[in-house]
């Protein structure tokens, strides 16, 4: 795998903290406790971007259509919720 290196600065007082925090996790490095916090703080980042990527589809595709009120959301919820125990649980019961 290529590896590519990446230098910053910090704050004293962010600095110190980030130390703090190293000694405090079971990073053996410095460099390991920063690359996973990048790499943490990636993840949430890509999981955000997808989920506004779902967001704008939804809303480009019509929505959801679940309702205007919070009552006609939960009736549409009920009667989903119908539907899947019509289709994979109401056998069992018979």
């Amino acid at each position: 795998m290529a590896v590519k290196q990446i230098s910053f600065t910090l704050p004293e007082e962010l600095y110190e903290e980030v130390v703090k925090a190293k000694e405090e996790s079971n990073a053996l490095s410095l460099a390991q406790f920063v690359r996973q916090i990048v790499l943490e703080k990636l993840d949430e980042w890509r999981w955000e971007r997808n989920l506004a990527e779902l967001q704008r589809e939804v809303r480009e595709s019509g929505g959801l259509e679940l309702g205007e009120t919070n009552e006609q959301v939960i009736e549409r919820l009920r009667e989903t919720r119908r539907q899947i125990f019509e289709i994979e649980y109401a056998h069992l019961y018979r």
